[in-house]
């Protein structure tokens, strides 16, 4: 099972990722370019 982002209806349909998150990841992105979850909580 795939694992489903908050953010479906904003998820590019060839990879089912949301165009708010840096690609490859769940993080959202941020001023700061912070890529990693521990570092940006």
């Amino acid at each position: 099972m795939a694992k489903r982002s908050g953010f479906s209806k904003y998820n590019r349909k060839e990879t089912g990722q949301s165009i708010y998150c840096y690609e490859g990841t769940d993080i959202l992105i941020n001023k700061e370019n912070i890529m990693d979850a521990k570092a940006l909580a």
